[in-house]
């Protein structure tokens, strides 16, 4: 898998977690990373979100339509 050979170089990352991003026909097209300047592990909270940004990642990126419960809270957001 190409990605896994991936690495931060950046001194400033000291922790991170990622989601690999795939297509539908399951090729791996890119990484959704989040990242912290302090050394720490990331708890279960911040392993669900990740999982959940990347699969609305994936939705996005692939044309498939997000749940409305989704649609609205991004509508809000943005319109911040």
């Amino acid at each position: 898998m190409q990605f896994a050979r991936l690495r931060l170089t950046t001194p400033w990352v000291s922790s991170n977690i990622s989601f690999v991003l795939q297509s539908n026909s399951g090729m791996n097209i890119g990484i959704l990373c989040l990242v912290d300047i302090r050394p720490r592990k990331f708890n279960d909270n911040e392993n669900i979100l990740i999982i959940e940004l990347g699969s609305m990642a994936e939705d996005l990126v692939n044309g498939r339509p997000f749940p409305p419960k989704v649609s609205n809270l991004c509508i809000t957001i943005l319109s911040l």
